[in-house]
C-alpha cells in the first residue's frame, strides 16, 4: 500500500515527523530525497498500476500513487530513483498531455526483452547453476534469453546440474502464472491479437497486424482476385449507366483499399498496451521505416498452451491471412517469399496436405532458380508422408530432380523409380511419361544411349496420346541429342526440326534459341567431316 511504502521511505530519509495528507508525504520524501543522496528501488510497479485496457491504462491506481511516482521522476531533488515494472507508467509523463513521453533528461526508460546467449550463460552461472557449458547453452537457447525466466530457472534447478536437459518439459514450470497475470490484465482485443500473434513465426507490422484481427470471410477488402474484378467490372457498368451513383461508388471503393486510419490506430494501440505490458516486442525496421511486431519465444510457448483446443481455429485464421492478404510480386530474395511460406507451413499445420503440396509447386519457381534446394527438399519431404497416392509421384519426381541436380544419379533413379510404380499403379500416364524422360535422363548421363533412348522413345509415344506438345518437343529434342553423340547427323537433325517446329507452335523462344544453336552445331559438325571425306 501507499502507507507502508511512504513509511519505508520516511524512515530511510531519518524524516521523524509525520506529514498530514498524502500530498504532505510526496512533499516531505522529496525534501528528503534534496538533503540526501540516496538510491531508491521500487521493484515490480505494475502492482500498483491501472491494467492496460480502459481508461487511464498505465495510471497509478491512486492519486498519491500518481503522487509519488511522479515526483520521483520529476520532482526537485538530487537522488537516483530505478524503478523496475512489467508495464511502463503513465505516470511519468507530464500529465497535462495526452500521449506525451518521458523527458529524456530526467527519466531513461530501458525496455530489457532478451539477453544473448553469452549474457545468459553468465547470468545462470552467477545464478549458482553447475551445469556443463553446452548445457548452460542449450538452457539459454530454449528460453531466448528471458532475463527473468533466467533467473527462476537458476532458483529452482541451480543445484541438479543436468537435470533441465534430460527433462526439457521442465522448462515450461514457474513462469505461467506470471506470464497469466500479465495477460489477464489486457483487454480482450489485445488478449485475441496476443493468442493470433503466438502462431506467427516472423515479425510483422501494424497494417499486417490490422488484416489478421479484423480478416472477415464477408469483407469486401479480403475477397480473392476473381470476385474483386467480377464487383470492379459491376461497377464500371454502374458508372456508364448512372455517373452520380459511380461517384459515391468510387468514393466506396476508394475507402476499401485498404484500412481506415481508425483501424490502424486501434491495432497500434493493442500493440502499445501489449508491449507496456512486456507482451509483445518491438523492433524498427529501417529497411522498411517502420516498426514490426513479435513475441519472445517463452511467451509464444506459454499462450500455446493456454490455446488448447481453440488452436485450430486461430490456426484457420493466420493461414487465411497469408493465403488471402497476402501477395508475392516480382521477388528478389527469399524474405520476399515468406508470405508464401507461411502459407506453406500454415496449410501443413492444419492438415490441408494438397494445399500444402500446390504451395510448394508455387514456391519452386523461385527456390530451383535461386538454388534453395535442400528447403525444397525439406518441404517435400515434409508433406510427403501424408499424400494420398495420386499425388505423391508427384513430390518423389521433385525430391529426385534436386538429386539429380546435385549429381547423385543414384539417389535419384530410386526415386523416380519409387514414383514410377505409384503412378503406374494408379495409371497417371502425364506423370509416368515424364518419369520415363527422368529416367531416360540418367541413363544419357551415364552414356548408357540404347536405354536412354528406350526410356525417351516410351515417354514420346505416351505423350502423343496424351496431346502433350510441350512434352513431345522436348522428347525429340533428347532422342536428337543422342543420335548427335552417335554421330548420326542426319538423323539428329530430323529430330531437332521436329521439336523446333514444335517450339514454334507453342511459341517457346527458350527452346527455339537452343535448338538453332545445336542445328548449327549440327551443321558445323556434318560440313568437318564432309570435308575430311573429301580430303
Amino acid at each position: 500500500s501507499f502507507d507502508e511504502v511512504s513509511g519505508l521511505l520516511l524512515a530511510g530519509l531519518g524524516i521523524e515527523e509525520e506529514p498530514q495528507g498524502a500530498r504532505e508525504v510526496v512533499a516531505a520524501i522529496v525534501r528528503g530525497l534534496a538533503e540526501r543522496r540516496v538510491l531508491v528501488v521500487l521493484d515490480n510497479l505494475e502492482s500498483v498500476l491501472r491494467p492496460p485496457r480502459g481508461a487511464n491504462s498505465g495510471r497509478a491506481v491512486s492519486a498519491e500513487w500518481s503522487d509519488l511516482i511522479q515526483a520521483l521522476a520529476t520532482g526537485n531533488h538530487r537522488s537516483l530513483a530505478i524503478v523496475t515494472s512489467r508495464e511502463e507508467p503513465a505516470d511519468f509523463t507530464d500529465r497535462r498531455i495526452a500521449g506525451a513521453r518521458p523527458n529524456r533528461r530526467m527519466v531513461r526508460v530501458r525496455r530489457v526483452e532478451q539477453v544473448d546467449e553469452a549474457s545468459a550463460i553468465e547470468i545462470l552461472r552467477e545464478q549458482g547453476m553447475r551445469d556443463s557449458p553446452e548445457d548452460l547453452a542449450w538452457i539459454a537457447g530454449r528460453v531466448d534469453g528471458h532475463p527473468i525466466y533466467l533467473e527462476l530457472l537458476a532458483a529452482n534447478y541451480g543445484d541438479m546440474p543436468g537435470f533441465l536437459r534430460k527433462h526439457p518439459q521442465e522448462l515450461a514450470g514457474g513462469v505461467d502464472e506470471m506470464l497469466l497475470r500479465q495477460l489477464v490484465r489486457q483487454s480482450e482485443a489485445a488478449r485475441d491479437l496476443a493468442r493470433r500473434m503466438c502462431l506467427l513465426r516472423v515479425p510483422i507490422d501494424v497494417r499486417g497486424l490490422t488484416f489478421l484481427r479484423l480478416y472477415r470471410d464477408d469483407d469486401e477488402r479480403f475477397e480473392s482476385e476473381e470476385v474483386r474484378t467480377l464487383r470492379e467490372l459491376k461497377k464500371l457498368l454502374a458508372q456508364l449507366s448512372d455517373s452520380d451513383e459511380s461517384v459515391q461508388e468510387e468514393e466506396e471503393t476508394r475507402a476499401q483499399e485498404g484500412f481506415t486510419l481508425e483501424e490502424l490506430a486501434e491495432t497500434s494501440g493493442i500493440l502499445n498496451a501489449l508491449v507496456c505490458g512486456s507482451l509483445v516486442r518491438r523492433q524498427y525496421d529501417e529497411s522498411q521505416c517502420a516498426d514490426e511486431f513479435s513475441m519472445h519465444r517463452v511467451i509464444v510457448e506459454f499462450l500455446e498452451r493456454e490455446l488448447g483446443e481453440v488452436r485450430s481455429g486461430i490456426l484457420e485464421s493466420v493461414y487465411r491471412f497469408y493465403r488471402s492478404g497476402q501477395t508475392v510480386e516480382k521477388p528478389q530474395e527469399l524474405a520476399d517469399l515468406q508470405p508464401l511460406l507461411e502459407a506453406q507451413f500454415f496449410a501443413f499445420q492444419l492438415g490441408n496436405y494438397r494445399e500444402a503440396m500446390m504451395l510448394i509447386g508455387e514456391l519452386e519457381k523461385y527456390l530451383d532458380p535461386w538454388g534453395y534446394w535442400t528447403l525444397k527438399k525439406e518441404l517435400c519431404e515434409q508433406v510427403l508422408p501424408h499424400l494420398d497416392r495420386a499425388s505423391q509421384p508427384y513430390i518423389l519426381q521433385r525430391i529426385g530432380l534436386i538429386y539429380r541436380g546435385w549429381g547423385d544419379w543414384e539417389r535419384a533413379e530410386t526415386y523416380y523409380r519409387q514414383a514410377l510404380e505409384l503412378a503406374t499403379a494408379e495409371s497417371d500416364r502425364a506423370i509416368i511419361a515424364g518419369l520415363q524422360g527422368n529416367l531416360g535422363d540418367i541413363e544419357r548421363n551415364r552414356g548408357n544411349w540404347e536405354a536412354a533412348e528406350r526410356l525417351y522413345r516410351q515417354s514420346l509415344e505416351m505423350r502423343e496420346e496424351l496431346g502433350d506438345r510441350s512434352g513431345m518437343a522436348s522428347s525429340w529434342g533428347v532422342l536428337g541429342d543422342i543420335e548427335r553423340n552417335r554421330g548420326n547427323w542426319e538423323a539428329a537433325e530430323r529430330l531437332y526440326r521436329q521439336s523446333l517446329e514444335m517450339n514454334e507452335e507453342l511459341g517457346d523462344r527458350s527452346g527455339m534459341a537452343m535448338t538453332w544453336g545445336v542445328l548449327g552445331d549440327i551443321e558445323r559438325n556434318h560440313r568437318h567431316e564432309i570435308g575430311r571425306a573429301h580430303v
